[in-house]
Formats: C-alpha cells, structure tokens, sequence
C-alpha cells in the first residue's frame, strides 16, 4: 500500500513555481549527417512536476517526518493531490529533496521536486 500526502500538510500548490513536463521516453543521435535519428526508448516516463507550498515550523516537521520516516529516506512514492483537480498522482522526490525559504516570521516557502509516475 502507498503512502498519501499527509493531511496536515497543505493539499494545493501555489501558482508561483508550479509546472509539469511530458516524461520524455525518445533516444535521439544525431549522425555525421542529415536530420537526427529518434526512436522510442520507453512509453512509461516520469513527468516532472516541480511546485511549490508554504507551510509554518509545524508543518515542516511533518514534512520532515513524513519523508524521513514514511519514506524511508524519502525514496518510496506517494499519492499527492492533483493541481489541475483530477485523481491522486503517484509521485515520488525526484533530483532535490525539500527546501526552503523564509517568507515572513514562522511561514516557509518550500520547493518540491516531484515527478509523476507512470
């Protein structure tokens, strides 16, 4: 059974920061000559989906929590709530774990870099 986003922590990403890429499963080379050469290398990418939330000194320890300790290391994935409104995604941290950034006295901004499994 995966793990879901804690509900403690906020379930809508801010606009600012928000984005997601089409996972891209092609092989390009480029010969001596001529147009690149492209074949399908995988139909079942990942997307990326960085995004941004800001949460208080509480919620950060439970993001701190829920990564460390339900994912073990913040490597297993996880159902995060859909952005555009649909079903639950399955994600998991993608290159860079969570970071964060002051916005005013006790509220962060933190940076999620998440990637959408197929």
């Amino acid at each position: 059974m995966v793990d879901a986003w804690p509900g403690t922590l906020p379930q809508v990403v801010l606009v600012d920061g928000f984005s997601q890429t089409i996972g891209d499963g092609r092989i390009r080379m480029k010969p001596d000559a001529g147009p690149a050469l492209v074949r399908r290398r995988s139909s079942a990418m990942p997307k990326a989906m960085p995004c941004n939330i800001d949460v208080d000194d509480d919620q950060w320890d439970d993001l701190m929590t829920f990564g460390e300790t339900t994912l073990i290391g913040w490597t297993l994935p996880f159902t995060f709530p859909d952005p555009a409104g649909g079903a639950d995604l399955l994600v998991r941290f993608a290159d860079n774990l969570p970071s964060r950034s002051e916005v005013v006295t006790g509220v962060w901004r933190v940076a999620l870099d998440l990637e959408i499994l197929p």
